[in-house]
């Protein structure tokens, strides 16, 4: 199906976290986020983190014990063959719409800022070709591309973000006061609203395990932790710094709250620094859709037809995306899309590992499905 040699370190997957997870959601989760908990937005991020980190844990365990299949295919040793395909091919149309809200956002963020002659149909069908190439060469080059791109455009992006601090009328009163929402509404927006929207693109770990290194699988949840704290920590300063310009209610109607915000700002030289940051911005956010597209519609439709050439995928698999993207009208439309979506991750995120996890230990299983004599260490 994929080159045995075709590997990716832990560093690679720790960067491929960050990148899969900070693409789109830098500019809306500033306005997702106080929509729900007000000036408490911020602290969604960290107790939806926590929930992940934990059902992260169960995951990673169970591929353990299947190191060289995929949720694809363990999940018919684990619950049977019906149950499993049902499940794998939600998964599947889980990254479908995943995609599609990715590329879409992606291209109404750019289109306005950086080429607003350009048809949205023009953009959405641009940014799905141009990963094609690299995705027919496998993870390994992926996760190279990721190394090279996203920590120096994180590093690039905090010039301009940073800026916001020298707005006149930027306050951190304006957080205060801490807890106002109430509990039950920050514990609401964590497991139901929008909190786990920051982190809908880690299902990629019902399929990536058995295309990272065997010597080090044993640092795969460290990764992935040291992966989900790191964008914890850049989504809760985007919230704070954003809440600190203009307010929380302001944010929560704003389509686009830092490019706006950035927008305001005058500097000697730089003309624009909105679109500053939006061409630095893109550059991330091309990893996710590059991320994206490989795991939904190469790796994952190949393990579901066990299609060994699957880069022949590729392409037809790019039809159903570009079609789904286009349906929605406004960006209310695709937030409100996105809102449903969320309910289908926060099972494959929160609810199925937990699920996994209590019926592989009951059933005791080996990777060939048959009751296992090992005990655990």
């Amino acid at each position: 199906m994929i080159n045995p040699d075709d590997r990716i370190s832990t560093r690679q997957l720790y960067i491929m976290v960050i990148s899969i997870l900070i693409g789109v959601n830098t500019l809306i989760i500033p306005r997702l986020m106080t929509s729900v908990a007000g000036v408490d937005g911020w602290i969604l991020p960290i107790t939806s983190g926590i929930v992940v980190i934990i059902n992260m844990y169960l995951l990673i365990r169970i591929n353990s014990a299947f190191p060289n299949l995929t949720f694809i295919e363990y999940s018919e040793i684990i619950l049977g063959k019906f149950i499993g395909k049902i499940l794998s091919l939600g998964l599947l149309l889980y990254f479908l719409f995943l995609t599609s809200i990715n590329i879409r956002l992606f291209s109404s963020a750019i289109k306005p800022f950086l080429i607003p002659q350009t048809p949205i149909e023009v953009l959405l069908l641009s940014t799905l070709i141009m990963p094609t190439y690299l995705i027919r060469h496998g993870v390994e080059p992926i996760a190279r591309f990721n190394e090279y791109i996203t920590i120096p455009a994180l590093a690039s992006l905090a010039m301009p973000l940073f800026l916001i601090i020298s707005i006149p009328y930027f306050d951190l009163g304006k957080l205060l006061p801490f807890f106002s929402s109430g509990i039950y509404k920050i514990a609401q927006g964590s497991l139901i609203g929008y909190g786990a929207s920051a982190f809908l693109g880690l299902g990629m770990m019902y399929l990536l395990y058995p295309y990272i290194k065997s010597s080090e699988r044993d640092n795969i949840y460290s990764s992935v932790i040291m992966g989900i704290i790191t964008v914890i920590v850049i989504f809760v300063l985007f919230i704070i710094m954003t809440i600190a310009a203009v307010g929380a209610v302001e944010l929560s109607y704003m389509t686009w709250p830092i490019i706006s915000i950035l927008g305001s700002i005058e500097v000697p030289v730089v003309e624009r620094v909105g679109s500053l940051f939006i061409a630095i911005w893109a550059t991330i956010s091309f990893t996710t859709t590059l991320v994206l597209t490989f795991v939904g519609n190469g790796l994952g439709l190949a393990h579901f037809l066990n299609y060994r050439e699957f880069k022949h995928l590729i392409l037809p698999g790019m039809v159903p995306p570009y079609f789904l993207a286009l349906l929605p009208g406004t960006i209310d439309e695709v937030l409100k899309v996105m809102y449903y979506i969320n309910y289908i991750g926060k099972f494959y995120l929160i609810f199925l590992p937990l699920i996994l996890f209590v019926v592989f230990k009951i059933r005791n299983l080996d990777k060939y499905g048959r009751k296992s004599n090992k005990k655990e260490q």
